[in-house]
């Protein structure tokens, strides 16, 4: 099974509530298991179990739309700046996958 990473940002980032998506990465644990994990930063969540829900119902999309069963997704309220291993403070602004 392939999976193309830009398509799966576009349809993640692109889903309600979502202002953005970053540090997504795609991968096969089987050759018939694909897997996900990104940093999905959440619009307008006012509660854990908000940001939860928001999180399963992407996780459902995920699977029924890409057969994508194992997703780790983190769920954040803003934007984050990572610092790489090699120090240098990266900014994570929308636009694609980093």
């Amino acid at each position: 099974m392939s999976i193309c990473p830009d398509i799966t940002w576009v349809r993640v980032a692109g889903s309600p509530g979502v202002a953005a998506v970053h540090h997504l990465h795609v991968w096969e644990l089987g050759s018939d298991m694909p897997a996900l994990s990104a940093h999905v930063v959440l619009d307008d969540v006012r509660t854990l179990h908000d940001a939860q829900t928001r999180g399963d119902h992407l996780k459902e999309m995920l699977s029924e739309r890409y057969g994508i069963w194992h997703a780790t997704l983190e769920l954040e309220c803003h934007e984050c700046n990572d610092i790489d291993h090699d120090g240098i403070e990266h900014d994570n602004a929308p636009g694609g996958p980093t």
